[in-house]
């Protein structure tokens, strides 16, 4: 190898030297400023779900519950504090808004609190049956479930059989417009009484 081939190498691996250096100095800018952007982007704030009033009416497209709710069902004064819950979820979602509420909570339990005409929730019940349950006859569970058909009373039917009993239950619940007043639901005991 002659002197001019060896420096022209040389020059050649500084060179890419550099722009290896310079992508990764650039990658890892972006980096940084992406990570800025993210956290300036994202609030995380800790705060009573039963008293949102920080947040104005409408304020967001959708809500995620997964055991906010089942707690303040377990607790004292359950009645009242999911009504209260409830009804924030409701007052700050936009109209078409979707609450999501993912829970072990059988519509015999939750459906009398969706249902109530002051939140004004179309509901579509999901069923999740544990990850490698197998069903009877040894077939496995469908990884793509289906909405399960629900009264006009939010209950299952009466012929429908719940294969795995420790199934997740997910009520996706679209705001379909502008919910009741509150001055308006003194004859709704539910609602009234936690009022």
């Amino acid at each position: 190898m002659s002197i001019s081939s060896t420096v022209s190498f040389l020059k050649n691996c500084f060179k890419f030297r550099c722009v290896i250096k310079l992508c990764h100095f650039l990658t890892r800018y972006l980096y940084f400023c992406v990570s800025f952007l993210y956290d300036l982007c994202m609030i995380d704030m800790e705060m009573d779900a039963r008293d949102m009033s920080f947040f104005p009416d409408k304020s967001f497209d959708a809500a995620v519950d997964k055991g906010t709710l089942d707690s303040l069902m377990c607790g004292s004064d359950d009645h009242i504090s999911s009504v209260r819950m409830l009804r924030e979820v409701s007052r700050t979602l936009k109209p078409g808004g979707i609450y999501m509420l993912i829970t072990y909570g059988d519509p015999k339990v939750r459906m009398p609190h969706l249902t109530q005409s002051i939140y004004n929730w179309k509901i579509v019940l999901y069923i999740i049956p544990r990850p490698g349950f197998e069903k009877p006859g040894g077939s496995s569970s469908n990884p793509q479930p289906k909405p399960v058909p629900i009264s006009d009373t939010g209950l299952l039917p009466a012929d429908f059989v719940l294969e795995d009993p420790d199934s997740h239950f997910i009520y996706v619940c679209k705001k379909m417009g502008e919910t009741t007043e509150v001055s308006d639901i003194s004859s709704n005991p539910l609602i009234a009484d936690a009022l």
